[in-house]
C-alpha cells in the first residue's frame, strides 16, 4: 500500500473523490433549479449518510483506522463546542430581535407543522453540507495544500452552492464566503465537525425559524417571530436577508475569538489523529527505504 495517503494519489481517495464530485453536481443541480432547492427529508437523509460512508471509507483504508475520526467522535468535548456554537448564534439572534423591538415592528407568528417540518430539514442541511465540504473536501485538501488554501477552496464551493439564490450580491458572497472561513476554523479548532454542524442549524434556524427573516434569500414557510419593515440597506441586507449585511459581516469577524479560546479539541481525537500520523510516516519511511 502507498505511504502517501492523500486524495489525489491513493487510488480509493480518487475512485471517493470522484464519487464526491459527481454528488456535488448532482446536489448543485437542485439548488439551481429550483427555488426550493428541490429537496425533501428523505433526499437530505440519504445524501449525509452517503457523505459519511465516503469520509468512513477514507478513513478506514488508512493506518491507524478509526471510522469516526473524520469529524463525527462524539464525546464531552462535542458538548461544550454544541454549546458555544449555540451560544454564539443566540448572540446575534437576540442583538436582532432587541433591535427588532426598538427600530421595526415585530409580531407572533402561527404554530404549526411548518415549525418542525423546519426543524427536521435543517438539521439535515447542516449535516449534508458540512460532512460534504468541512468533513470531506476540507481535510482532504488540507493533507495536500496545507489548511488555509483548503479552507479558501471549500469556503469558495460553500458560496458557489448559493450563487443563484434570490437577491444574492457581492457582499452575500463575500459573506457566505467569510462563514465558510468560520466553519472550517471551527473544525480546525476542534477536529470534529460538532461544532460547525450545531452553528449551521442553529444560525439557518435562528434566521428562518425564530426571527423570521429571509434565509439565504428563501421566505419562511413558518416562523415563531415574524419581523417586519427591516430597512433594505447595506447594513441589515436586502432580500437576501441579513446574510447580506454588514451586520452578519462584523459579527462572523467576531466570533474567530472565542471559537479560538473557547472552542475544545478532545484527547481522545487527539490521540487518534497522532496515531494515524505515525503509522502513516512509518509507511513512508519503510517504503522510502525499500526504493533505495
Amino acid at each position: 500500500m502507498s505511504a502517501k495517503f492523500s486524495l489525489f494519489v491513493h487510488p480509493w481517495y480518487r475512485i471517493a473523490f470522484f464519487l464526491v464530485a459527481v454528488l456535488i453536481f448532482w446536489t448543485a443541480s437542485f439548488y439551481f433549479g429550483s427555488p426550493s432547492h428541490g429537496f425533501d427529508v428523505l433526499h437530505l437523509l440519504i445524501f449525509p449518510l452517503f457523505m459519511i460512508a465516503i469520509s468512513g471509507f477514507i478513513e478506514w483504508s488508512r493506518p491507524g483506522k478509526h471510522f469516526w475520526i473524520f469529524g463525527l467522535s462524539f464525546d464531552r468535548s462535542a458538548f461544550h463546542n454544541i454549546a458555544l456554537a449555540l451560544n454564539l448564534v443566540l448572540t446575534f439572534v437576540i442583538f436582532f430581535f432587541i433591535t427588532s423591538l426598538i427600530f421595526f415592528e415585530v409580531s407572533i407568528g402561527e404554530m404549526g407543522f411548518p415549525i418542525l417540518y423546519i426543524l427536521i430539514y435543517h438539521v439535515f442541511v447542516a449535516f449534508m453540507e458540512e460532512i460534504m465540504l468541512r468533513g470531506i473536501i476540507l481535510q482532504s485538501l488540507s493533507e495536500k495544500f496545507g489548511f488555509a488554501a483548503a479552507a479558501l477552496t471549500t469556503s469558495a464551493v460553500f458560496a458557489a452552492l448559493h450563487l443563484f439564490n434570490p437577491g444574492i450580491d457581492l457582499l452575500s458572497l463575500i459573506n457566505i464566503t467569510l462563514a465558510g472561513l468560520v466553519l472550517s476554523f471551527m473544525y480546525f479548532k476542534t477536529k470534529t465537525l460538532w461544532m460547525s454542524i450545531a452553528f449551521h442549524y442553529f444560525w439557518n434556524v435562528g434566521i428562518a425559524l425564530f426571527l423570521g427573516v429571509n434565509l439565504s434569500g428563501f421566505s419562511s414557510e413558518a416562523s415563531l417571530i415574524i419581523i417586519s419593515e427591516v430597512p433594505q440597506n447595506i447594513f441589515w441586507g436586502g432580500h437576501f436577508g441579513p446574510e447580506s449585511g454588514l451586520i452578519t459581516t462584523l459579527f462572523l469577524l467576531l466570533i474567530f475569538y472565542p471559537i479560538a479560546k473557547y472552542g475544545k479539541i478532545s484527547p481522545y481525537v487527539t490521540s487518534k489523529l497522532f496515531k494515524r500520523r505515525y503509522n502513516e510516516s512509518m509507511l513512508k519511511l519503510s517504503d522510502e527505504i525499500t526504493s533505495k
